[in-house]
C-alpha cells in the first residue's frame, strides 16, 4: 500500500506495456500522474527516490516524443538528463538515453545540426560506458541525420562503423538494417551500382534469417531503384512481384 520503488516501477512498465501497444493517450493519462506523484513523494521517503524523479520526467518525454509532440518532450528530456546527471554514475546510462531522444526531438523539429551534436555526444558518452550497442544505434541516428543535410559519404561512414559493430555484437538483423540505409544514401547521392549492391547485402541476410517482411522490405526498394532511377521497368516489375507474393503469404 505505501509508495515506493516498486510501486514506482509497477506504473512505469504499465505505461511502457501502454506505448509497445500504440495507446498513447492512456500511456500519457498515466505517465503524468506518475510525474505528478513523484514531484509530491518525501525525497526522504525511500532510496531511489530522486532517480525515479527523473525517470517520471523521462518517461513523459518519451511518451509525448511517440505522440508527435516533440517540443514539450524535449523540454522535460532535457530535465531528465539534468536529474540523472546529478546522480553521478548511478544516472550515467540514462543520461546518456536522454540525450539519444532529445535528439530525436530536435530531428522531428528540423532542427538538423543541434541533433547531431546531441547524437555525437551520446556516441561519445557510450565510448566511455563500453555500451557498445548504443554506440551503434547513436552512429545509425547520426546518419539519418547526415543524409537529412546531404552529406552522403559522412553519412555511409556512420552506417558503415553502426555496422562493423553490430557484426562484431553478432547481431544479423541489425547488420542488415545498416546495409538496407546504406543503399538509400548511395541511391540519395546517385551511386546507383553501390545502392544495388547494399540492398543485395541485405536482402541475402535476412534470407538466411528468413526475415521475410525484411527480404519484402529489400525486393521494394530494389524496385524502387530499377524503376525510379535505372529505368528498367521489367526487372522493377519482377521485384516488385516478388515482394508483393512475399506479403501474400504472410497474410499482409
Amino acid at each position: 500500500p505505501e509508495w515506493s520503488h516498486a510501486r514506482f516501477n509497477n506504473e512505469r512498465l504499465l505505461i511502457e506495456r501502454l506505448l509497445q501497444q500504440g495507446q498513447l493517450q492512456p500511456a500519457h493519462n498515466k505517465a503524468q500522474a506518475l510525474l505528478d506523484k513523484a514531484k509530491a513523494v518525501d525525497p526522504t521517503a525511500y532510496n531511489g527516490v530522486d532517480y525515479d524523479l527523473a525517470m517520471a520526467h523521462w518517461l513523459l518525454g518519451r511518451v509525448l516524443k511517440n505522440g508527435g509532440q516533440a517540443a514539450p518532450a524535449l523540454d522535460l528530456l532535457v530535465e531528465a538528463q539534468r536529474r540523472f546527471e546529478v546522480l553521478g554514475e548511478r544516472g550515467e546510462r540514462m543520461a546518456s538515453v536522454a540525450l539519444t531522444e532529445q535528439a530525436d526531438c530536435l530531428t522531428a523539429l528540423g532542427r538538423l545540426d543541434e541533433a547531431a551534436k546531441k547524437y555525437e555526444e551520446r556516441i561519445k558518452r557510450g565510448e566511455k560506458l563500453e555500451d557498445f550497442r548504443g554506440v551503434a544505434v547513436g552512429k545509425g541516428q547520426l546518419a539519418d541525420v547526415l543524409r537529412r543535410q546531404g552529406q552522403y559519404a559522412e553519412a555511409v561512414a556512420e552506417y558503415d562503423a553502426a555496422r562493423a559493430i553490430f557484426e562484431q555484437q553478432n547481431e544479423p538483423a541489425m547488420v542488415a538494417v545498416a546495409w538496407h540505409q546504406i543503399g538509400m544514401v548511395q541511391q540519395d547521392a546517385g551511386q546507383y551500382d553501390a545502392a544495388e549492391a547494399a540492398y543485395r547485402r541485405s536482402r541475402e541476410i535476412k534470407t538466411r534469417s528468413n526475415n521475410r517482411a525484411g527480404q519484402a522490405s529489400s525486393l521494394n526498394q530494389l524496385g524502387r531503384l530499377y524503376d525510379d532511377y535505372l529505368g528498367r521497368l521489367e526487372e522493377a516489375v519482377t521485384f516488385y512481384r516478388q515482394a508483393a507474393d512475399i506479403h501474400v503469404a504472410m497474410g499482409d
